[in-house]
C-alpha cells in the first residue's frame, strides 16, 4: 500500500510540475516574475502607484465638470445680468449721439484749419528759403 500511495504522489507531482513548466513556458512574463522576486514586488507598486494617480486624476476630472455644471445657472443669470445692465446704461448715450458727433465734427474742421494755416506758414517760409539762394 505504501508503494502504491508513493507512485501516486510521484505521479501526481510530475503532472502538477509539466503543467506548471508548460504554463510557465507560455507565459515567461510570469515566470520572470517569480524568478526576481524584488524587482516584480517594485514593478507591482508601481503599477498600483500609477493606478492611484490616474484615478485621482479622473476623480478631480470629475469633481470640475460637476463643479462647471452647478456654477453654469449662476453664471448664466450673471452674464444676463451684466448684458441687461449695460443695455440700459448705454440707452441714455444713443440719444445724446447726435450733439456728441456735431461736437466731433466741430473740433476735426477746427484741427483742420489749424494745420492748414500751418501747412500755409510752411509754404511761405520755403519760399523765403528759395528766393534767398
Amino acid at each position: 500500500m505504501d508503494y502504491l500511495s508513493n507512485r501516486v504522489a510521484i505521479s501526481v507531482q510530475d503532472w502538477v510540475t509539466s503543467a506548471t513548466e508548460e504554463w510557465f513556458s507560455q507565459h515567461p512574463l510570469m515566470a520572470w516574475g517569480i524568478d526576481h522576486p524584488l524587482w516584480t514586488v517594485g514593478v507591482i507598486l508601481l503599477v498600483i502607484f500609477l493606478c492611484w494617480g490616474f484615478l485621482k486624476a479622473i476623480a478631480q476630472l470629475i469633481e470640475r465638470v460637476w463643479l462647471l455644471i452647478f456654477q453654469f445657472p449662476l453664471r448664466l443669470s450673471q452674464w444676463l445680468f451684466r448684458s441687461l445692465f449695460n443695455l440700459y446704461r448705454r440707452k441714455p448715450l444713443v440719444d445724446s449721439e447726435g450733439e456728441e458727433s456735431g461736437d466731433r465734427l466741430t473740433v476735426i474742421l477746427q484741427r483742420l484749419d489749424r494745420l492748414r494755416q500751418e501747412q500755409d506758414q510752411l509754404l511761405e517760409e520755403v519760399k523765403t528759403l528759395l528766393s534767398s539762394k
